[in-house]
């Protein structure tokens, strides 16, 4: 069995309660719009504090306007979470907005106020961007987490990765950008975040105190964790933490404020602009793995394992959380092949035997370049030339042209080209969601891939059958990966009974094979033949000064059993040798070679 490693980065998946009146998919709460948005509150404040959320586009507050006057919809925090909660494809929640207007005449109750209001030891909130926000309060006060709070395993810390607040902070104590509070025997990792939003009190208290750019005040006993974050918004106190009576520990940490820049922060650097040393590590692999990374694995204590358990409407592939890694196995005996959403992975193990040097059909989930595929080329179906068919000797040829490049789920013609026949790809692929269908179409040929097992038979009563894809017999070409029925390795053959599994892919012809009878159909049809070689032409190049060396010397003529003849609609002054690979001219030296007109030797 060969198998192909894969090296990718990580998208978290969570469980979600089983009566969700959103959509979910694979147990994450699915949140496309501000009303979606507040539902997910509703149901992790009436209970579901360890649920997932997914933001999945841009999502902009209610608003209303009056007398030119536009006015957005206070925000209701949600409360106690634990669970996970994440914003894909870069988008952005616009308008965040926590009042400080009374109800009734009677001044309200202004702690803790954020996104979330409190959030418990586990609880992973990853890549919420806040714009236009205008989040006001008394004490508690933080753009995405009024505070940080105890709760029955602080083992576990609370993750915040890639976030970032813009817009208007205000609070009287205990007020941060990103964070206002951290409680005593709590855990706080923020990795890969900044603030610019601007911090200032609100006025609703007599006392200002402990208010700054990334969090507000640290408790005793309670442990912070920072790793490439900055501050550009100013503050009242402090430009990075308001004040601290517990730990601290920051690396690449930076505040644009010269002055007091470090000192709660004590490992805090100064930098006018830190946007690109920041931008810079977040776009490390290498830092990413040895300076985040590793900090995730220690938050989720063992959680993530169960974590990954639970994604489960998946077909073809397993995710699992193995020896600090995320790892996807792509099994080979499954019948369909289905992944719902985006998923970024650590490893990809690819069960599949592959003939070394030998051709294959194969479809891949993820796109890349094939600079980063090390022992495979990869070749895109580019036509079929049709044989001479007033000459019994010509054959039908496939041809496939070298690509430097491979999108997901788009059927090519790969040739491992290592010992073993496995092949690796380095750095970060992201698996993609699994597309209705995909085939890539050439004049009257479709080279489509198989997403599930498909069946072509006819109707067989005394075995109880029934016809499956009967319509399509004879139209169909099956690549050949094993040698049957005098069949080499390595040519397309017309089916008349055979079924192709998932991520694999097949020839179909499209155009007129006489069936119809009426004037459309009056033209010749087309006569196929029962198997078609292949020919791959190299992306690679060699100089032709030597008269009649070969153009395309990776070119690969499979299963040629009889002298090729060009077919009809090739120029009659081209030549070729006898295994079919075409000359740049008409050869010189010593050798077997022919054109349509004339054979030399």
């Amino acid at each position: 069995m060969k198998k192909i490693i894969y090296a990718m980065t990580f998208a978290g998946i969570c469980a979600v309660g089983a009566n969700a009146a959103l959509n979910t998919v694979n147990g994450c709460y699915q949140i496309g719009t501000y009303d979606e948005l507040k539902e997910f509150a509703t149901k992790v404040n009436n209970g579901e504090t360890a649920a997932c959320g997914q933001v999945t586009q841009n999502i902009t507050v209610s608003s209303s306007t009056s007398w030119g006057t536009t006015k957005y919809e206070d925000w209701t925090p949600i409360t106690n979470f634990e669970g996970y909660f994440e914003v894909l494809n870069g988008a952005t929640i616009d308008h965040l907005t926590l009042s400080k207007s009374t109800v009734g005449g009677v001044l309200g109750n202004y702690d803790y106020k954020g996104l979330f209001d409190k959030v418990k030891g586990g609880a992973v909130i990853k890549n919420v961007k806040l714009t236009n926000a205008d989040v006001n309060g008394e004490k508690y006060v933080g753009g995405i987490i009024g505070s940080i709070e105890s709760s029955g395993d602080n083992t576990k810390a609370v993750v915040l990765d890639n976030c970032s607040v813009a817009g208007s902070v205000k609070g009287d104590k205990n007020v941060g950008g990103l964070v206002g509070n951290v409680s005593s025997n709590t855990k706080l990792i923020v990795v890969n975040s900044y603030n610019s939003a601007t911090i200032s009190k609100t006025g609703l208290s007599a006392a200002v105190a402990d208010q700054g750019g990334l969090i507000g005040y640290v408790s005793s006993v309670a442990s912070v964790t920072l790793v490439n974050c900055y501050n550009t918004g100013s503050a009242t106190t402090n430009p990075l933490v308001g004040s601290s009576d517990g730990s601290i520990s920051a690396t690449d940490v930076v505040c644009s404020t010269s002055s007091k820049c470090n000192n709660v922060v004590k490992d805090a650097t100064y930098n006018a602009a830190p946007a690109t040393a920041y931008n810079a590590n977040l776009n490390n692999e290498t830092y990413q793995a040895e300076k985040v990374k590793v900090l995730y694995d220690e938050a989720y204590a063992g959680k993530m394992q169960a974590v990954y358990q639970n994604y489960v409407d998946l077909s073809g592939v397993t995710i699992a959380y193995e020896n600090s890694k995320v790892t996807a196995t792509f099994t080979d005996d499954a019948t369909t092949f289905s992944i719902p959403q985006d998923i970024k992975v650590d490893k990809v193990v690819f069960n599949r035997k592959f003939t070394n040097t030998k051709s294959s059909t194969i479809a891949l989930p993820f796109s890349a370049s094939t600079s980063v595929i090390a022992g495979a080329e990869f070749y895109t179906i580019t036509g079929v030339t049709p044989r001479d068919q007033t000459d019994e000797n010509s054959r039908d040829t496939v041809v496939g042209d070298g690509v430097t490049s491979v999108e997901a789920y788009v059927p090519y013609l790969v040739k491992p080209t290592g010992n073993d026949g496995s092949f690796a790809v380095s750095g970060a692929v992201t698996l993609k969601k699994t597309p209705a269908s995909q085939n890539t179409t050439v004049g009257d040929w479709s080279f489509i891939t198989a997403l599930e097992k498909k069946v072509w038979r006819r109707a067989d009563a005394s075995k109880n059958l029934e016809a499956s894809n009967e319509d399509e017999i004879g139209r169909i070409y099956g690549f050949a990966g094993a040698e049957s029925d005098g069949f080499v390795p390595g040519n397309f053959v017309r089916v008349e009974k055979a079924n192709i599994m998932p991520m694999r892919a097949y020839l179909k012809y499209t155009g007129n094979l006489g069936e119809c009878g009426n004037a459309l159909c009056k033209a010749s049809p087309v006569v196929l033949s029962d198997s078609m070689v292949v020919r791959l032409n190299s992306i690679k190049t060699v100089d032709p000064s030597v008269g009649g060396e070969v153009i395309d010397p990776e070119e690969e003529t499979t299963s040629i059993v009889k002298p090729f003849v060009a077919p009809v609609a090739e120029k009659a002054n081209r030549w070729y040798d006898l295994s079919g690979r075409r000359l740049n001219k008409k050869p010189s030296n010593r050798g077997s070679f022919y054109s349509k007109q004339a054979v030399v030797k």
